[in-house]
């Protein structure tokens, strides 16, 4: 006898609703990637539905899913979004992401000062809150810092205790901050920042190992001491096109800080010194895998400076940015100092696109050039092989044809051809976009 199918319907649902189905863990997983207006939206699917958003463990308020962001609608959206929040009754949260994109007006920043406290109330394992084109017009080139357009509330060590990544984009940051990320998030592992402006000095955890620090206009003065034993990612990237931004953004790692340092990616500030571009760049020697972008003057700077350096004996990858390509006077270039430091590298990728944003001193190089077209260019030292890297074999050269004339071109050659008669087995790639 043909067996009878089993019909009866699942949690409620009908005997196709085999979403329905699924338990409230995975459920509240499908919800986590919705904005909240739309979580709201799935009460009318069915009944197994209807209270489910209520218990969700993520929250997501995002300004870039409502139609419009004029101040008509600014009402229905602050009355949704703040509705959703007093029924909203999870006892924690895993996340809670709030995006606000494009013009923000002045009142309605205490609505989404008091949405970011309810978030902060949850104690969420994530916390992502960002702004993005606040509307704040950047003030002309000088000594004027673009202020925050949102001051991050005070978190507090009970609301933190979760904390696993916190990430912030446009926000201000007090001298507080500092204090809360030593003492007040025991198992943060991941810090964003970008395109905050912040008013500290150090950052310090043991437990964070991924940080990152993307265009940030630092009102204090002095370096930024960082203090992270158990730091494995590392990007630091000011903005190298806004000098009046970056003219207070120097970094130190403290000694410990980079034992366990895997990635690092590291943006040389246009008015970093060269002391602490060496002390910067020794400190990641544990590192392996290293992108550096330096301009014009970072190269002419360190020349003298990197055989101080450490061995760079872990490193397996290098991508070295920016003006890197042949010498100087008959002398060694950074290149040539920096192969003889990494013995174990593996692949080399040199990338050479638009001009230093080091437009003087840029300009003034090419005006030097010019006059001494005759002048030495070869990247191996006079008469005898600049490194061994025996276990160097793929060498990646990209330059953008369009900032590449013709003498950048025989820049390139030199550059391929130093490095051939040190590595005849290695593979070469020439990348023109």
């Amino acid at each position: 006898m043909e067996a009878v199918t089993d019909r009866r319907p699942h949690a409620g649902g009908s005997t196709d609703d085999r979403l329905s189905a699924l338990p409230d863990d995975l459920l509240h997983r499908i919800l986590s990637f919705l904005p909240c207006q739309r979580t709201v939206q799935t009460t009318v699917l069915s009944k197994r539905w209807a209270g489910l958003w209520r218990s969700a463990p993520c929250i997501n308020i995002n300004m870039v899913y409502f139609s419009t962001h004029s101040r008509h609608r600014w009402q229905k959206i602050e009355d949704l979004v703040t509705n959703f929040l007093i029924f909203h009754n999870a006892p924690v949260l895993d996340a809670f992401r709030i995006a606000m994109d494009g013009v923000i007006a002045d009142d309605w920043l205490p609505a989404i000062n008091r949405w970011v406290r309810r978030g902060i109330l949850g104690c969420p394992s994530v916390l992502e809150i960002e702004f993005f084109d606040t509307g704040i017009p950047n003030p002309p080139f000088g000594d004027t810092i673009r202020p925050g357009p949102f001051e991050l509330p005070d978190i507090g060590s009970s609301s933190s205790s979760r904390l696993k990544k916190l990430s912030l984009v446009g926000v201000s940051l007090g001298s507080s901050f500092a204090e809360l990320l030593r003492s007040g998030c025991p198992v943060l592992e991941d810090l964003h920042l970008e395109d905050c402006c912040t008013e500290f000095n150090h950052i310090q955890s043991h437990t964070l190992k991924k940080l990152t620090i993307h265009i940030c206009y630092r009102h204090s003065v002095g370096t930024l001491a960082i203090k992270a034993p158990a730091l494995v990612e590392l990007v630091l990237d000011p903005d190298l096109s806004m000098p009046e931004y970056t003219q207070k953004n120097e970094f130190s790692l403290a000694d410990g800080s980079t034992n366990s340092l895997v990635d690092a990616w590291v943006v040389f500030p246009n008015d970093m010194s060269p002391r602490s571009r060496v002390m910067l760049l020794g400190s990641l020697s544990n590192v392996t895998k290293l992108e550096l972008t330096a301009c014009f003057s970072a190269e002419l700077m360190l020349d003298n400076e990197l055989g101080q350096f450490p061995i760079f004996s872990n490193m397996r990858t290098l991508w070295l940015r920016g003006c890197v390509f042949g010498n100087r006077d008959g002398k060694c270039s950074t290149l040539d100092i920096f192969l003889q430091k990494t013995p174990n590298l593996k692949k080399l990728t040199l990338e050479h696109q638009r001009p230093c944003c080091c437009k003087n001193t840029f300009q003034e190089a090419g005006r030097k050039k010019r006059k001494d077209k005759t002048s030495s260019r070869s990247l191996h030292c006079p008469d005898q092989k600049a490194f061994q890297c025996p276990n160097l074999k793929l060498i990646e050269i990209i330059y953008e044809a369009r900032y590449t004339d013709d003498h950048h071109e025989h820049q390139l050659f030199q550059v391929m051809r130093g490095l051939w008669r040190n590595l005849q087995d290695a593979t070469f790639t020439v990348t023109k976009i």
